[in-house]
């Protein structure tokens, strides 16, 4: 937010002068028809509060990422070093330690949750960064300098840091987590055509499966897959049921930002919650959880920029950075399908894609930027 503050009074500088208005206009459409579900939400002072902050989360992560590939073009993905480091060190040392005394027992109980208050939020923290790692991996011929001592090639730290970030997704029992991976690392094998390595990654999961399915790890196979419940899904129905029928509800212009229908509970054992009396719905999916708040206004909107985003990409579609970004927004997206995110401001999750979203637009209109930053200069 702080961050927002500061480059709010500078938008002529850092976007107006390299991006169209109507670009800006359209990016900024959903935070502000955000704000204006309160004028007709039953919380109307919650509901504000949260979309002026969705609006200033929002637009400092873009501005953040559109920023950092002006001025830092050659270095693209590397920004996401410090925390992936970071993330990873720090679930090596609770690992190794076994501190806190509950990251194996705390969240949902199945699994390891580290530092982080449940399992699910480290493990998607770390998948958000894999994208950007996986930018490293296919990157042999740039160096990442320490001290102007140590010069290691990015393939090999992006190689090292994506591997250490699936076995602690693993580790947590993520199922979402996994299945999003899954589906992202399918679409950048195909989009930059290694065929071969895709065909025997799939042999070697059903390989592995198979065996695994016939020796005693079977029954922590099944733990992975199941948990406590006897369906794939039964965690996650008892979400999207209440927020199918929320957002059926409100399914025009929805109920009101940040807020849930009091009317419609989930069951015992959920994350939903009052606070000040007020219920707080866990919804299980990013896309019901934003029609039940702003209806399909509000999905609409929100997905125009994506779309012009996408489109822009899928015609170029020639550089390493369409195809991390295309990689990204599948992950994000398919993980959408399990977990709210889309509504959640402040999480790392949120951060990332905002940020992504700021990247992506620079890399997209960057013949536009470029002659505008040249004009600049002169």
């Amino acid at each position: 937010m702080i961050f927002s503050l500061h480059f709010c009074p500078n938008i002529s500088l850092v976007f107006w002068g390299a991006l169209h208005y109507s670009l800006l206009l359209i990016i900024l459409l959903f935070p502000f028809y955000a704000i204006l579900t309160s004028l007709w939400t039953i919380y109307p002072a919650i509901t504000l509060k949260k979309s002026i902050y969705n609006l200033l989360y929002s637009f400092g992560s873009i501005s953040a990422g559109y920023l950092y590939m002006r001025f830092n073009l050659s270095k693209q993905f590397k920004f996401i070093l410090p925390a992936s480091i970071f993330l990873i060190g720090l679930s090596i040392f609770s690992i190794v330690t076994g501190i806190p005394q509950n990251s194996w027992s705390g969240g949902h109980g199945l699994g390891f949750m580290g530092f982080s208050y449940h399992q699910n939020t480290l493990a998607a923290t770390l998948l958000f960064t894999i994208p950007l790692l996986s930018g490293l991996m296919i990157d042999s011929n740039n160096k990442i300098v320490f001290k102007d001592i140590i010069k290691i090639k990015s393939n090999f730290i992006g190689y090292l840091l994506f591997s250490f970030s699936v076995i602690i997704i693993f580790l947590t029992y993520s199922r979402a987590s996994l299945l999003a991976l899954g589906l992202g690392i399918v679409l950048l094998l195909i989009l930059i055509k290694k065929y071969k390595l895709l065909l025997i990654l799939i042999l070697v999961a059903t390989s592995i499966i198979s065996v695994t399915l016939m020796t005693p790890l079977n029954t922590k196979l099944k733990e992975l897959a199941f948990k406590t419940s006897n369906n794939l899904f039964d965690r996650r129905t008892i979400l999207w049921e209440p927020s199918i029928e929320a957002a059926k509800r409100s399914v025009l212009f929805g109920i009101g930002y940040g807020v849930s229908d009091p009317k419609i509970k989930t069951v015992d054992g959920t994350a939903s919650y009052y606070n000040n009396g007020i219920y707080i719905r866990e919804k299980g999916n990013g896309y019901l959880a934003i029609i039940e708040e702003t209806g399909l206004a509000g999905l609409i909107l929100f997905f125009i920029p994506i779309i012009i985003l996408l489109k822009k990409m899928i015609i170029k579609l020639r550089e390493k950075t369409d195809h991390i970004l295309l990689f990204f927004l599948a992950v994000a997206f398919a993980y959408a399908f399990f977990e709210s995110w889309l509504v959640y401001y402040g999480t790392a999750m949120y951060d990332i894609f905002y940020l992504m979203l700021g990247l992506g637009l620079w890399t997209q209109f960057e013949d536009n930027n470029r002659n505008d930053i040249k004009k600049i200069r002169d």
